[in-house]
Parts: C-alpha cells; sequence; structure tokens
C-alpha cells in the first residue's frame, strides 16, 4: 500500500511521466539535427530512424500522462481501500434470522437508560460458534441481579445505523470507519419494550466480543434508542453490534475499520429531451 496520499501520488506519476516526454522529445530532436549534417545516406538514415523511434516513445509518454492525469487519482484511491473479509458466522447475515418488522416507532423521549460511555475492556478471545440465529453469550455476560419481566415476544428493533455523532437524522451514519480515536454510537428504533426486562449488547471485532453491556430496562415501551462504545483508538477489522432482549437475539449490524475511506462517486443526471410535437389535423 502506497504511504503517500492517493492525489500526490498520481500527481507525481504525471510528472514523471512529463518528464520523460520532454527527455524524448529531446533526445529525437537532437537525433534529427545530427541526422542533416551527416555526409551518407546510410548515417543520416540511421540516425533519422532513431528520433523517429525517440518521438514515438514520447507519444507514448504524452498518453500515459493524460491517462494518469484523468483517472490516475480515483485508481490509486480504490488501490488504497481495504475491505476486510469477514470473520463472522454466515448464519449472521441469514435473512430468515431476522426478527419480524412489525415495530412501530412513536415520537417518544430518546430513552435515558443507555450504556452512556463506557471504556472498552477486551474480554477472551472466544470466538462465537452458534448455528442459525444467533446466541447470547452467556459465558462473558453478567445477567441482572434480579430480572423482574420476561421480555415480551413482540419486543422488536429496527435496522441498526452505526454513526460518530448522537444524529438519528442519520446524515453521518456509515459503514466504514477510520482508526482514529471517538465514540461510535448504535442508533435504533425499538416497539414493545418492557420495565424491568433484561437486555444486552456486545460488540464483537473480527468475530471476538470485545466489550458487553447488560442492564435493566427502565424507560418507555417504545422509541428511539442507542448504545454507544469509545475507544481511543480503533483496530483495523470487521465489527459488529449484536442486541438481545432477555436470552433473544433482537438485531445486529456489520461495519468495518479501514485505513483509508471510500469515495462516494456522484451519480450522472440525465437530462431529459424535449417532447416532440406531432402535427395536429
Amino acid at each position: 500500500m502506497l504511504a503517500i496520499p492517493p492525489a500526490l501520488a498520481a500527481r507525481l506519476i504525471v510528472i514523471a511521466l512529463g518528464i520523460g516526454l520532454l527527455i524524448s522529445l529531446a533526445t529525437g530532436l537532437n537525433s534529427l539535427q545530427a541526422a542533416r549534417n551527416l555526409p551518407f545516406y546510410s548515417l543520416r538514415r540511421r540516425a533519422t530512424d532513431e528520433a523517429i523511434r525517440y518521438f514515438v516513445a514520447a507519444g507514448a509518454f504524452l498518453i500515459m500522462a493524460g491517462i494518469a492525469g484523468l483517472i490516475g487519482r480515483q485508481t490509486l484511491t480504490v488501490a488504497q481501500v481495504v475491505l476486510p473479509s469477514p470473520t463472522l458466522p454466515a448464519s449472521t447475515a441469514s435473512a430468515t434470522a431476522m426478527p419480524p418488522e412489525t415495530a412501530t416507532a412513536t415520537d417518544t423521549p430518546i430513552p435515558t437508560a443507555t450504556t452512556g460511555s463506557p471504556t472498552a475492556t477486551y474480554t477472551p478471545s472466544t470466538t462465537p460458534t452458534e448455528t442459525g440465529t444467533p446466541q447470547l453469550p452467556k459465558a462473558i455476560i453478567t445477567p441482572i441481579a434480579s430480572p423482574t419481566v420476561t421480555p415480551p415476544a413482540d419486543a422488536v428493533i429496527g435496522p441498526i445505523s452505526i454513526s460518530p455523532t448522537l444524529d438519528y437524522s442519520l446524515r453521518q451514519a456509515s459503514e466504514y470507519f477510520d482508526q482514529s480515536g471517538k465514540t461510535l454510537y448504535a442508533l435504533f428504533e425499538y416497539n414493545n419494550f418492557a420495565a424491568g426486562m433484561q437486555w444486552s449488547v456486545v460488540w464483537y471485532r473480527d468475530a471476538k466480543p470485545i466489550f458487553t453491556e447488560t442492564i435493566a430496562w427502565n424507560d418507555v415501551p417504545g422509541g428511539r434508542g442507542f448504545w454507544n462504545l469509545a475507544l481511543d483508538d480503533w483496530p483495523l477489522g470487521t465489527y459488529e453490534v449484536r442486541l438481545f432482549a432477555g436470552d433473544r437475539w433482537l438485531r445486529s449490524k456489520t461495519f468495518y475499520v479501514v485505513e483509508v475511506l471510500p469515495t462516494n462517486t456522484p451519480r450522472p443526471t440525465r437530462t431529459p429531451r424535449p417532447p416532440t410535437q406531432t402535427p395536429s389535423p
């Protein structure tokens, strides 16, 4: 991987090709000038052929410099993006494991029973081995002291979005983040929660749990909520957030920490053609 930004690397390539172009042109002109002063036809022919080869090389340098100037930056940017191969069990991506989409979000206050800003503590590197629906890793979960309510069977959570800000408009939500220290928020909508029920969050990196927390729900039955995790440095890898109501899995979200963030290429817009006029009788 290049150690310099793609824009600077593309500029250096264009400069190097430009230098090659100038050298080829100068050498070709020098050979052509020398051919005019040679007394024998064979020597002049040889010098002329050599000049033509240098001019062809100059043309090749010109074409390569043009291509590098047009698409060099985009090509190097794509080459630098690191997309780690997910190592999570295939069962977590199964569409049949998702809970039914029966949640009806309501404009209720944001729940206050959140994780706050926990300091991540690494747990034993145990790779989840469940098959089918993700299971609550009870070996690393500390249950609440006395759960008073069994989580309702119809308790649901909508799709999770990962954002560096607590903003439910999701203007900064993404699936790719850099390694800088930050707090990431898992934002979601929920419904049919019961006060006193146990619910848990587990954060994974490369299929290994890195942070867990379990609390008793003590807020409104439906609305918007979040879990957040703050790290001074986010190592490269594939991350996943899993939410559970009691022992039942509710929803998961995968995101990636990469060295170079992918850039969004704007899509071309289609200009409508003017309608053709049909003569009337």
